[in-house]
């Protein structure tokens, strides 16, 4: 055979093996591809495009990562926006250096924590359980932290394997043990760094379980060691039976909770406080010397859910509650990397972001508002616009960079004709105080302390804002010092036991009407009308202990305005800092006929609606719908705004910035991202 013919063969027999290796790869793919259809058919069906954190991930991108504990963790991982809200940290209401929780679900609850592989599962209890520091924390006089045994503490000794216990086999070992002790001998898993140990036995001191380690060698086959409370460490406690169900130590991961569904349950389920409040979401609990701290974590418009009908009463008609609810989307979405950029949640329970008690005032009325405006919020050069708000205005919004400092272009002035303030709850509000009472409140506060040196003989707003509100404070000390405080919060803050907005005056008040322009008046000592002819209300105290007597032009004529000398008058139409919707407004809007989207829209002058998908784009409302323009068409005629005449019903309301009529009377309110009121409700 020639050289040539042993060639050709050899390559013949090199094309035909590599025919048949590709025909042998190709029937291996395709059967694996059967059995994975054949076996997870829905796992094709269920991988879609999802939005995190507002941003699209492609299910293309997305590697599923088989559990046991998925289908029981709706947390941070399937919700599309998640928010993480305080409800015990160190500035909160709510005592976290002392504090244990009490909690249950319908159907029970599942605590589970982070592993190196993910989320670990630890337990689940049907009974009330209790969550509780070992050690509570307090404040010595020099404000520092201290642990003490003190308020709702869970101090208890035991022996602790050294080595950690598999998961797998933690139930099994722990029944071992019990079985060789005395019955009724405690024995439960501790959880440190994700990984399992088990206690055994409580003693009264260290001693007593160091003591008894050498025993338990012996008697168990594993090597013990005396554990010690500290201050990142949690019990869970049956509440009923006082039984331990597991310790964690907490400083490195989490304790996570959530309530379990039973089988073929569809209604949501809650987790439920002591007090009465339910929750969505998960539970996280941490211990730190700081105190215990909580958050819980829930999708963005469940949390919506929870916060209207504590920031507006829920009967208020159907279209406010769906503006109100594109305001405090739009609120929560461009405030979460700015209230509380250096903790460890997004926004607080209480009025400095917006009040959070949880689901147990929703109704069907107020969950619609927030479904009918999902991913609506209000936007502004492609941007989610800051929708600040508060109760009621007095007639007239102001401007955000007089009422604090920072500017926006779509926080200005808004005139509010509609507004029937003078019906509602502190729409018009007046104090009288005696001369020494208003300048003792003021010589205590710590602010006004700092620029006087002798006591407070006069005090006066020398500057309005041409909206009409206080814009600087003057205050004189016996001893000549001029103290001036200047932006309207700042002057309400000071004066806050009197007032009730920076919509004030300061001395002997007359309303009057005026025939000539107030450009002829002393412009330190007058206030302003606005555009609409609400009364002025004429200042008459002026610089010095002596009054200052005015005449005033008005409707009949001259008046003189005569003011006491022993006692001083403060007095004002609105309730909260003013800036951007007014609550009450946007009610009065409703019962006149306004639809939802003009009232979300009318107090951000230059703002329009927008969905989350693309903020570039103004939304509009065409037959009932919010959509998106079609292109080249023109855009619709702006809607008839109703007269400003127009009678609303005489309605008496009862609502503060953002808590309803139950509320309404126990504490003021504002919500602003700038300062920190009362919280309105027990957690």
């Amino acid at each position: 055979m020639s050289k040539k013919t042993q060639q050709l063969i050899t390559r013949i027999i090199a094309w035909v093996l590599a025919v048949l290796m590709i025909i042998s790869a190709a029937a291996i793919i395709i059967s694996v591809v059967a059995s994975a259809e054949e076996v997870a058919p829905e796992l094709t069906e269920v991988i879609e495009d999802v939005n995190i954190g507002g941003e699209t991930v492609s299910a293309d991108d997305v590697t599923p990562t088989p559990s046991p504990f998925n289908e029981f963790l709706p947390h941070i991982d399937v919700c599309q926006t998640p928010i993480r809200v305080g409800v015990f940290y160190i500035y909160g209401t709510n005592n976290c250096l002392a504090f244990s929780h009490n909690i249950f679900s319908e159907n029970g609850l599942m605590f589970y924590s982070e592993g190196d592989d993910g989320y670990s599962f630890f337990h689940s209890s049907d009974k009330p359980v209790t969550i509780m520091r070992d050690f509570s924390a307090a404040k010595n006089s020099s404000n520092n932290y201290y642990f003490t045994t003190d308020g709702n503490t869970h101090i208890i000794y035991h022996a602790l394997t050294v080595e950690p216990v598999e998961l797998e086999v933690l139930d099994e070992t722990i029944e071992g043990f019990k079985s060789l002790l005395p019955e009724g001998t405690a024995v439960f898993p501790f959880y440190m760094s994700g990984k399992p140990h088990i206690a055994v036995g409580t003693y009264t001191d260290k001693d007593a379980s160091a003591a008894d380690c050498e025993r338990l060698k012996g008697l168990l086959g594993q090597e013990f060691m005396a554990r010690v409370p500290n201050n990142t460490c949690i019990s869970i406690i049956e509440t009923e039976s006082g039984k331990i169900l597991f310790k964690i130590d907490t400083v490195d991961c989490r304790l996570f909770v959530r309530p379990l569904h039973a089988e073929g349950q569809v209604e949501d389920a809650y987790i439920k406080s002591s007090v009465g409040n339910i929750f969505d979401g998960t539970f996280e609990y941490k211990a730190t010397i700081d105190g215990l701290y909580l958050v819980n974590v829930l999708d963005l418009d469940d949390y919506i859910k929870s916060v209207l009908p504590y920031e507006i009463s829920a009967s208020w008609p159907v279209e406010t509650l769906k503006a109100f609810s594109v305001i405090v989307r739009s609120y929560t979405l461009s405030n979460l990397s700015n209230n509380h950029r250096n903790e460890d949640f997004d926004m607080c329970d209480e009025t400095h972001c917006q009040a959070y008690r949880g689901r147990l005032r929703s109704t069907a009325t107020t969950d619609a508002a927030v479904d009918s405006t999902a991913s609506t919020v209000l936007a502004y050069d492609s941007e989610i616009c800051k929708t600040f708000y508060h109760a009621v205005s007095g007639g007239m919004t102001e401007s955000c960079e007089n009422v604090w400092f920072a500017s926006y272009d779509y926080i200005q002035p808004v005139a509010l004709p509609f507004e029937q303030y003078q019906t509602h709850t502190y729409g018009e509000w007046s104090n009288t105080v005696t001369k020494s009472e208003l300048y003792s409140y003021l010589e205590s506060n710590s602010t006004v302390a700092k620029k006087i040196t002798g006591s407070i003989v006069s005090v006066r707003i020398s500057e309005y804002t041409p909206s009409g509100y206080a814009y600087k404070l003057e205050i004189t000390d016996s001893n000549g010092n001029v103290a001036t405080f200047d932006k309207c919060d700042n002057i309400r803050t000071i004066l806050s036991k009197y007032c009730k907005s920076a919509r004030m005056s300061i001395g002997k008040v007359m309303e009057v009407a005026i025939n000539e322009s107030p450009a002829q008046l002393d412009a330190i000592s007058f206030f302003q009308t606005d555009p609409y002819g609400n009364p002025i209300r004429f200042n008459a105290m002026a610089n010095g202990t002596e009054p200052t007597y005015k005449t005033v032009l008005t409707g009949s004529g001259e008046v003189q305005l005569v003011p006491t000398t022993e006692t001083i008058t403060i007095s004002g139409t609105g309730w909260g800092h003013g800036v951007g919707m007014s609550q009450y407004a946007a009610r009065d809007m409703a019962n006149i006929g306004y639809i939802w989207t003009d009232i979300a829209t009318y107090f951000f002058p230059g703002a329009y609606l927008a969905n989350l998908s693309d903020l570039s784009t103004p939304l509009i409302y065409i037959d009932g719908v919010l959509q998106q323009p079609e292109e080249n068409a023109e855009p619709p005629n702006e809607e008839e705004i109703p007269e400003e005449n127009a009678e609303p019903p005489n309605e008496e309301a009862s609502l503060e910035n953002e808590e309803s009529e139950e509320t309404i009377e126990a504490t003021e309110t504002d919500d602003t991202s700038v300062e920190s009121h009362e919280t309105l409700t027990e957690q």
